[in-house]
């Protein structure tokens, strides 16, 4: 049965609490500033994963995909494909900054699958008819909650049914997206995204 607003209110505040208090990754283990907000509506029919929050992103802005070059580009993408922030639930696959020093670093695989727990419980909360993942890490994350086979060089721009509901692999919106993907192809892609909204 569908939870109405206040009940994924609810859940999704817990679910935050529950990922502020977590420190089963060591490196990222009392960093309280590491935890970055996902950040929607709870009304939304699609979910955004991305990767982890960016290394300036720690205690300056907590809202996923802004405030730096990639959330422009991500802005600038859903504007031109009349998508709206507030019709979409954006989250990353790693809720903590993943960090080697004062620099960034890769996602582990091992910090995905802790992940996963979050994750799992806001797909169950939000049930979202659409979930759309930005680069390989988020394709990853949510084949962790169910296989899908899907790998993002091939998978791109594609639709694809994923736990009753539809899944589009995209690329990052970051700048090392541009050697795999186009600005004109990022459009299309999200385009293809807008028609999956009505």
């Amino acid at each position: 049965m569908p939870l109405d607003p206040a009940q994924r209110s609810k859940r999704l505040e817990l679910l935050r609490d529950r990922a502020r208090e977590c420190t089963a990754c060591p490196d990222m283990a009392g960093r309280p500033d590491a935890v970055g907000d996902p950040a929607g509506s709870v009304d939304a029919r699609c979910l955004v994963v991305a990767t982890a929050p960016g290394p300036t992103k720690g205690g300056v802005d907590p809202v996923p995909l802004s405030g730096d070059h990639t959330g422009d580009s991500f802005t600038r993408l859903l504007a031109d494909a009349d998508l709206r922030r507030d019709q979409l639930y954006v989250t990353n696959a790693v809720l903590c900054t993943p960090r080697r020093g004062s620099r960034g670093r890769k996602v582990r695989v091992a910090e995905i699958q802790r992940c996963s727990t979050y994750l799992s419980g806001l797909v169950v909360t939000l049930d979202p008819a659409l979930v759309v993942t930005l680069g390989t890490t988020a394709l990853r994350a949510v084949a962790e909650l169910a296989p899908h086979g899907l790998d993002l060089a091939t998978h791109a721009g594609g639709v694809h049914r994923w736990m009753g509901r539809w899944l589009l692999p995209l690329y990052h919106p970051g700048p090392r997206a541009m050697i795999h993907r186009s600005w004109s192809e990022q459009r299309r892609d999200y385009a293809t995204w807008r028609s999956l909204m009505d």
